[in-house]
C-alpha cells in the first residue's frame, strides 16, 4: 500500500501561526490606539491656539489705556466674549470634555511703565479619575504708543 503525501498544514502549525500573529498584533494595536489618543490631544492644542489667537487679536485692538483699566482683575469664563455673536464650543469637543472642563482666562499685567503683557490661557480637562488640566498659553507684548512726535507736527 502506497502512502499518499498530503502537503496541507496540521492543526499544530495553524495554532502556532495564529499565536505568532496575535503576539505581533498586540504591540501594533497599542501603538495605533496611543497614536489616536495623541491625535485627539493635538486637536485640542490646535483649537486652543486658534481660540487664543482670536482673543489676542480682539484685545490687541484695544488702546493701552483701555487695557490698563481692564488690568485690575483677570477675566475667566467658559468663553471670553470676543465678538457680538460668539460661537459655542464645537459639540465634538464638548462631548469629550469633563463637565465644566473648559475655561479661558486673560490677564494684562504691566511689565514696566508703558509696556504690558497680554496673556491668554486656555485650559481643558478630560473626564476620568486623576485627569489633570491641560493648558495652552499665548502671550503678546503691548506698548503704549508714543504720540509726542505727532503732537509736535501738524497733520
Amino acid at each position: 500500500m502506497k502512502r499518499v503525501h498530503n502537503p496541507g498544514f496540521t492543526l499544530v502549525e495553524i495554532i502556532i501561526a495564529l499565536a505568532i500573529l496575535i503576539v505581533c498584533f498586540i504591540p501594533v494595536s497599542t501603538l495605533l490606539s496611543s497614536g489616536t489618543i495623541q491625535s485627539s490631544f493635538n486637536d485640542y492644542y490646535v483649537f486652543a491656539h486658534l481660540r487664543a489667537t482670536r482673543i489676542l487679536d480682539v484685545f490687541s485692538s484695544y488702546s493701552y489705556a483701555e487695557l490698563i483699566q481692564l488690568e485690575q482683575q483677570p477675566r475667566t469664563g467658559n468663553l471670553v466674549p470676543v465678538g457680538t455673536k460668539e460661537p459655542a464650543l464645537p459639540p465634538e469637543y464638548l462631548m469629550r470634555l469633563a463637565p465644566e472642563g473648559y475655561r479661558e482666562t486673560w490677564y494684562f499685567p504691566v511689565v514696566e511703565p508703558g509696556l504690558g503683557r497680554l496673556e491668554v490661557i486656555i485650559q481643558w480637562r478630560f473626564p476620568g479619575p486623576n485627569k489633570e488640566w491641560k493648558e495652552y498659553k499665548l502671550e503678546k507684548l503691548v506698548h503704549q504708543r508714543d504720540l509726542s512726535f505727532y503732537a509736535e507736527e501738524s497733520l
